[in-house]
């Protein structure tokens, strides 16, 4: 006989990867109960990639105005308002937020509870049910109670949160992080950011757009250190350029205030440096969401993670981890694909079992250019000890981009034979052009097949063609070929 559970499935945490797996299973009619201690939307929404993509274009609009006269526009007004930026981030997560709104998902058949879940078995979860959110609560539940609920199934998708690191003085000082940044009501005047990853290297590019002075303090001895090396040095030299201040091989010792300021005391390439600031925001990574009694569950997980297998099961086989939670594949698009492994493993029951493929992930830095990748890149491929050419093009030889004005950066892909194994993009565009590359890898697609494609002109995906069509032009246009065509059609050309 079948144990008699509350839901056929329980989903912890609302972010991208809660809400994908309880849209699809709901539709499927399954039983779901959606747990989240906040509003439906999850970092993503709220303190991640839609305000921060909406900053980013405010800024490219007044770094635009402010360049204005290379396009032959002169007396452009170079003036911004902090408050209407703010109130433009604000108006696009409302509109988004629709989309991720209680009702909507009730209409579906999940049920939709707002609380802290704490695991009281592994099938079983307690929810301190949350007074902030009481009106979002379904209609039959007090707020001044817990609650029990359990299920076959259930799918831990908590998210991560910023990472803040030991500093003697940071939090008497004061800091902020990007869950702060969105919504200041001033903008910072002179801001440093601790930490040199990607969202160090976006804010930072937007910010000193819209006339904040920024330093970057990196501990490693390369800002993006851990990405190709081409796109690590471009990105450098490109925030420098623009007057973003970058810091490497810095330890921060401490932090105390002065006056209105905030005074850093640096170690840089181990000399002493003050830094005077009015803001300081923390950029040194994510941490998971992991408190939920996973020890009573008897789910295995250290402070960086819960421990899954390749197909997202934890160490109790009826649960799963999606999402930032995991510490694997940390972005929107994964968390939404990780989703879809678990639906077709744990709810379809398909066959054949799905497993995580990271190297046909791609990933996205929203800088201007952008930044794209997907696969392997040439340290990757070295480590792995794969026998790989390499294939660039410069983006300066693109058409379109020169009538943008916006030339900087290429298109690099790594093969072996014909066969692609990675492709690394800087570009205005470099988010939808790897996506080409992803489907190449996804199916076997070989370079061969891209350069015998036909693109629109005049855009910035010819990019993509030319550089599988000039990897093979030194031996299309060689002489022995040359030599074969006066042989058998006595063409009189140049030698």
């Amino acid at each position: 006989m079948f144990k008699k559970y509350d839901y056929d499935h329980i989903i912890i945490g609302g972010g991208s990867a809660g809400l994908s797996l309880a849209s699809a299973a709901a539709q499927l009619g399954v039983k779901v109960c959606l747990i989240d201690k906040n509003m439906l939307g999850g970092d993503c929404l709220h303190y991640g990639c839609v305000p921060s993509k909406t900053l980013i274009k405010s800024a490219k609009v007044a770094h635009q105005q402010r360049n204005a006269a290379n396009f032959g526009l002169k007396g452009v007004n170079q003036t911004h308002s902090w408050d209407e930026i703010v109130k433009r981030i604000s108006e696009v997560q409302a509109g988004i937020q629709m989309h991720d709104h209680p009702d909507r998902f009730r209409k579906m058949g999940c049920e939709v509870i707002f609380g802290k879940a704490q695991f009281l078995n592994s099938h079983t979860v307690n929810i301190e049910l949350s007074k902030t959110w009481e009106k979002f609560q379904p209609a039959n539940i007090s707020t001044d109670q817990q609650i029990q609920v359990s299920a076959k199934r259930i799918t831990i998708a908590t998210g991560s949160r910023p990472k803040i690191p030991e500093i003697p003085g940071l939090k008497e000082a004061g800091f902020i992080s990007n869950e702060h940044i969105f919504r200041l009501r001033e903008q910072p005047r002179n801001l440093a950011i601790i930490g040199g990853g990607v969202i160090a290297a976006e804010l930072a590019q937007a910010l000193n757009r819209l006339g904040t002075k920024v330093t970057i303090l990196e501990h490693h001895d390369k800002f993006l250190g851990r990405l190709d090396k081409d796109i690590s040095e471009f990105l450098t030299q490109k925030l420098q350029s623009e007057g973003v201040n970058i810091l490497t091989n810095t330890q921060v010792q401490k932090v105390t205030t002065s006056n209105i300021d905030k005074q850093i005391d640096l170690l840089v390439n181990q000399a002493p440096q003050i830094l005077s600031v009015d803001t300081i925001l923390i950029a040194a990574g994510r941490q998971p969401n992991l408190e939920m009694g996973l020890d009573t569950a008897g789910i295995a997980a250290d402070e960086n993670a819960i421990k899954v297998n390749s197909k997202l099961r934890t160490s109790k086989s009826h649960i799963t981890a999606i999402g930032d939670v995991n510490g694997q594949l940390m972005y929107t698009h994964a968390a939404n694909y990780e989703a879809g492994i678990v639906l077709s493993n744990e709810i379809l029951g398909l066959p054949f079992k799905q497993k995580v493929e990271p190297m046909k992930i791609g990933w996205t830095i929203f800088t201007d250019p952008e930044v794209a990748h997907i696969g392997h890149d040439e340290a990757s491929a070295t480590k792995a000890k794969i026998a790989y050419q390499v294939a660039k093009f410069e983006l300066a030889k693109n058409d379109r981009a020169q009538a943008e004005h916006s030339a900087e950066g290429f298109v690099k892909v790594l093969v072996k034979g014909s066969k692609i194994i990675g492709a690394q993009i800087i570009a205005p565009r470099a988010g939808e052009m790897i996506r080409e590359w992803q489907l190449a890898i996804e199916n076997n697609i070989p370079l061969t097949k891209i350069a015998r494609s036909t693109y629109i002109y005049p855009t910035f995906g010819e990019a993509n063609k030319w550089v599988a069509s000039t990897h093979y032009a030194s031996k299309l246009f060689s002489p022995k070929v040359k030599s074969w065509l006066r042989f058998w059609f006595h063409y009189r050309g140049k030698s």
